[in-house]
């Protein structure tokens, strides 16, 4: 089945669900957020205004400054101490739940046809990985991502009551820095697509080398498996070649752009002061805010860069809900009415993909209260025909009578 396209808008509510399922524990944890970056600011501008105060030995002006700096840090303290508890370790137990509570009512109703072609115990494993995926990437955003993001508009603020000037070329910088980032970052993530459906074959044909060491003993097969999992692995080795230069255009691109823009500052600083349109102490409050927002800045992008490697595993969990089939027959059609369990075969027909043929127009009977035995090499179909008998999964082709009745027309339930 075709995925279908769904917008930014639809793609990112999506994304945030369990932060509005959780409403509480994620309230709980912006409002603290805002705090400490709105406390940070304010620190640096009564820090500003001290020095000023010290420069004009105004003593009066700076005792209240020091009084409401001192206040603000014990305020600061009592709130992280408050709030020590409203933290990512409960976030991420509350929306772990969420995304299992959805997605595991979801492949409970899959058709186990799609999930037997690529293995349950595989499908599982990825599940797992990618729903875990998803709560990581929540949680960073909000340990992380907002406390920084916050802070950065706070600050533009900030600079924008010292000088409109030093704003526009701070804002300009900013945006240059999110343009190359996004740019970076999309060209890679093609690689990473890639490099996330390799892992997913070598995770494969490990677990198949486990399940099946005996056939492989007996065929002298191991170093042909060991070469398989060593050449897919030489093509994960060119993923991340192509990826880590991304990475470091991404970098150098970012750090070009903040240290030539703390040297413009600089120099418009100069201009200014020379002109007298700006004092020394507003200028190191500036500079003092420039260099927090470099860290921030670097943090930013270092967890974008690891936004864009981990939602691959996200996307690719919506992609397979969104394009798997569900059982169709659960509450459909009749009863099953018990009587003495005679199967009948007809022609039954069964493959995972049309390369595949496991079952060509098969015929079986199996009797009531008679032992019947399915003896077959490995990889044969045993279990796949004791799966079809059970109607865990459906044929392409068949007439299955249990008791005379055809199973595809009775409810699974």
């Amino acid at each position: 089945m075709k995925r279908k396209k769904i917008t930014f808008i639809q793609g990112f509510k999506r994304f945030l669900k369990p932060v509005f399922d959780e409403k509480i524990i994620s309230l709980k944890w912006l409002l603290p957020t805002i705090w400490w970056s709105v406390v940070g600011i304010i620190l640096v501008f009564l820090l500003k205004e001290i020095t000023n105060s010290i420069s004009n030995w105004n003593i009066e002006n700076i005792s209240f400054l020091l009084t409401i700096f001192v206040w603000f840090l014990i305020l600061f303290y009592i709130i992280l101490i408050f709030t020590r508890q409203w933290t990512h370790s409960v976030m991420w137990p509350r929306y772990r739940g969420v995304v299992y509570k959805k997605f595991i009512n979801k492949y409970i109703h899959l058709d186990n046809n799609e999930i037997e072609k690529v293995w349950t115990w595989k499908l599982i494993a990825m599940l797992d990985k990618w729903l875990f995926s998803w709560v990581e990437i929540l949680v960073v955003w909000f340990v992380s991502i907002l406390p920084n993001i916050v802070f950065i508009l706070f600050s533009f603020v900030f600079i924008a009551f010292i000088n409109i000037y030093y704003f526009l070329v701070v804002i300009t910088i900013f945006i240059l820095i999110l343009f190359l980032t996004y740019v970076t970052q999309a060209k890679a993530k093609p690689y990473r697509d890639i490099r996330r459906d390799l892992n997913i074959w070598i995770t494969k044909k490990f677990v198949t080398i486990l399940m099946s060491k005996f056939e492989i003993l007996q065929n002298k097969k191991v170093d042909q498996e060991v070469d398989y999992i060593k050449t897919e692995l030489g093509k994960n080795i060119k993923m991340n070649f192509h990826i880590n230069n991304m990475n470091i255009i991404t970098d150098m691109s970012v750090r070009f752009l903040i240290d030539w823009s703390k040297v413009a500052i600089i120099l418009l600083f100069a201009f200014w002061y020379w002109k007298d349109v700006i004092n020394i102490w507003e200028f190191v409050s500036l500079m003092s805010i420039i260099y927090i927002l470099d860290q921030m800045l670097t943090s930013l992008t270092d967890n974008y860069k690891t936004y864009t490697k981990t939602f691959v595993n996200v996307d690719k969990v919506w992609e397979f809900f969104d394009t798997t089939k569900s059982i169709k027959w659960y509450e459909k059609w009749k009863k099953f009415e018990y009587k003495k369990w005679n199967i009948e075969i007809k022609d039954l027909s069964y493959w995972y993909t049309k390369k595949t043929l496991v079952f060509d127009k098969l015929n079986l009977k199996i009797k009531w209260w008679n032992v019947t035995a399915l003896v077959w090499n490995s990889w044969s179909g045993k279990s796949t025909l004791v799966k079809l008998i059970a109607w865990y999964i459906h044929t392409n082709k068949w007439s299955l009578l249990v008791d005379k009745q055809e199973i595809n027309k009775i409810a699974l339930k």
